[in-house]
């Protein structure tokens, strides 16, 4: 599949607005076609990362708490986890790194379901796979778990190199794990 602006062959090439693109994908989507949309950011590491191609179908007429999901905010795509579903018709979304929800936000907000995500190295596998699922959901409470650990930790670091008249030391080339 193609996504939005990028070149058929070497000759030709697309090259569309944002609007136009969003008007596209929801075109497809009414018309219930699957397509596939290639991940710029970070929000849903572990299980989706920058370059992956994520297929997307239509929503069904029924969300499941867990899916990730397609959601149109303004001129902006995200590609989130459904962490809450309220009998109102509104739903809150997270990114699986992010222990903070997302603003609560309406279905017809919600343009469709990540089936599954491709991998550069070609390898596929189903991002709303029960054990995905469950996955996911537990990244946010481990993701706070760790944060309530390391802060103290990271406080203590900064106080002791302030007590001493000290800024805390650069690490050299090799050292930060890079």
């Amino acid at each position: 599949m193609i996504s939005a602006g990028q070149a058929l062959d070497a000759r030709c090439s697309v090259v569309l607005s944002a609007a136009d693109q969003l008007s596209l994908l929801e075109d497809l989507l009414s018309r219930e076609r699957q397509f596939s949309l290639e991940v710029t950011g970070w929000c849903m590491r572990p299980w989706i990362w920058p370059g992956d191609e994520v297929v997307v179908v239509p929503r069904p007429d029924r969300l499941k708490l867990g899916q990730v999901v397609l959601v149109r905010l303004g001129e902006q795509l995200f590609i989130h986890r459904i962490v809450c579903l309220k009998s109102t018709g509104q739903l809150q979304t997270r990114g699986d790194r992010s222990p903070i929800p997302d603003r609560e936000i309406q279905l017809s907000e919600v343009l469709g379901v990540a089936l599954y995500v491709r991998r550069n190295s070609g390898f596929t596998y189903p991002i709303n796979h029960l054990m995905v699922l469950q996955l996911g959901r537990m990244s946010a409470p481990i993701l706070r778990l760790l944060t309530r650990l390391l802060r103290p930790l990271k406080s203590a670091y900064r106080t002791r190199g302030e007590a001493k008249g000290e800024a805390p030391p650069i690490p050299s080339e090799g050292e930060d794990g890079r």
